[in-house]
């Protein structure tokens, strides 16, 4: 299955299959494309109201009034005009309705449709007001007595979806993972660590402690100090 871009789309490459008669009042009548299903992928479109679905059969509105602003819009009407010419002049003498009014169609919407946002997710439904590109499908057209109508389905839907926030979202203050590191305590060297001796010092100290006085000299310190206290 293939889907054709707006821009390839040529009329003369549209192929008409015999008719399929349902009743003398309703006869089908299918449309090939370079012998492929017309499948054809849109520029954006605007939608209203979303999906339709009050009645038996879903529809849903789609509306080209962005024109002015996209060129490829203009190639899109190009292109449903020619293929409604087209079948227009194969059955003269048929009333061909017009599926393309005051730049919107309808579209008949299957039940297995898919819907996504601008992220490929799926999503539930088309909301209101919205742009959108959307695979459409033209299968062709039913004969009811001398009308013909057109059958167009919308096959998938590319929705381009406001912004929403579904999680909490607001900056309270600076989160852990944005307080600056502590700076790197300073790396001693193992210099730092030794106990520097001054072995000066010590000579010194030990000097002073071996001036004791001998018992000789402590006994002449006091015979001296008796004759003292005689006198």
């Amino acid at each position: 299955m293939k889907v054709f871009d707006n821009k390839e789309i040529n009329i003369k490459n549209i192929n008409v299959k015999i008719n399929l008669k349902y009743s003398n009042d309703f006869t089908f009548v299918g449309l090939k494309y370079n012998k492929s299903d017309l499948l054809i992928q849109t520029p954006k479109l605007y939608c209203s109201y979303g999906v339709n679905e009050k009645y038996d059969k879903n529809f849903i509105d789609l509306s080209l009034q962005n024109i002015e602003n996209d060129k490829e819009l203009k190639i899109f009407e190009s292109n449903l005009k020619e293929m409604y010419e087209y079948i227009q002049i194969r059955y003269p003498k048929h009333n061909v309705v017009n599926y393309l009014k005051d730049l919107h169609f309808r579209l008949k919407v299957r039940e297995n449709i898919k819907i996504f946002d601008t992220q490929k997710n799926v999503i539930d439904k088309i909301l209101p007001n919205t742009y959108g590109n959307y695979i459409i499908y033209l299968q062709g057209f039913w004969i009811i007595n001398r009308d013909i109508y057109f059958q167009w389905y919308m096959l998938q839907a590319k929705i381009y979806m406001p912004i929403y926030l579904d999680e909490y979202a607001f900056l309270d203050g600076k989160s852990k993972k944005n307080i600056p590191k502590p700076p790197p305590l300073p790396i001693f060297k193992k210099s730092n660590h030794k106990i520097i001796i001054n072995k000066k010092e010590t000579q010194i100290k030990e000097k002073k402690s071996t001036d004791a006085p001998s018992l000789d000299e402590i006994r002449l310190a006091l015979s001296k100090l008796k004759c003292i206290n005689e006198n």
